[in-house]
C-alpha cells in the first residue's frame, strides 16, 4: 500500500491502541509490531489530556523502534503502516 493511500483509508479507521500516561513501553512497541504484521494499518491516539506529550517526537520514536512507517500525525493521532 502507498503513502498516499494509506492515508485515505487511515482516515476511516478507528484507533486500535492508546499510548496513555505511562507512554511508549516494550509491552506497547510489541502489540504495536503484531498490529502492523496483521492489519498492514494501524491507527494510534496519544492520550489527550496529557499537554505535555510532544506526538511528534513519540511518532518519531514508534517508527524508530517498531517495524513500522510514519505516515501522517494529525492532532494527538499517529498513523503508521507495515513496512516490510
Amino acid at each position: 500500500m502507498d503513502k498516499e493511500k494509506a492515508k485515505k483509508t487511515g482516515q476511516d479507521l478507528k484507533a486500535t491502541l492508546h499510548i496513555g500516561k505511562d507512554g511508549v513501553t516494550g509491552s506497547f512497541l510489541d502489540e504495536l509490531d503484531k498490529q502492523l504484521e496483521k492489519r498492514e494499518l494501524v491507527k494510534i491516539q496519544v492520550n489527550r489530556n496529557d499537554p505535555l506529550q510532544d506526538v511528534e517526537k513519540t511518532a518519531e520514536k514508534l517508527e524508530k523502534r517498531s517495524i513500522g512507517e510514519l505516515i501522517e500525525v494529525r492532532g494527538k493521532t499517529i498513523l503508521m503502516l507495515y513496512e516490510d
